[in-house]
């Protein structure tokens, strides 16, 4: 059951995508009409919902963006760390291994 509603849902997906205006509503899938004010607020609904998505999504792709440079950037200057220590005679410690005083 669940894989013909994912197909459903994916061919209502290419026809929105393609010129047609199926939405989800209380009585299932249908093509509103618009002088109706039950589809209208529907629709209105459908849209809120689907924005509200888009903006999650963005918020989502930018959190982890600005995470991944973060540790990019956390990753180069561990390096630059390790290089400096190692030009001034210090031994190497193996990757992903973290320094720690005898007394800690």
């Amino acid at each position: 059951m669940d894989r013909v509603d994912r197909a459903l849902r994916r061919m209502i997906n290419h026809e929105n995508k393609n010129g047609d205006c199926i939405i989800c509503g209380d009585t299932g899938y249908y093509r509103p009409i618009p002088s109706d004010p039950v589809d209208a607020l529907e629709y209105k609904a459908y849209r809120k919902m689907d924005d509200s998505r888009a903006h999650d999504l963005i918020v989502k792709g930018n959190m982890m963006d600005m995470a991944y440079e973060n540790r990019r950037k956390e990753g180069k200057y561990a390096t630059q760390i390790r290089d400096q220590r190692e030009a001034a005679g210090a031994e190497r410690l193996p990757e992903g291994r973290e320094e720690f005083s005898q007394g800690a």
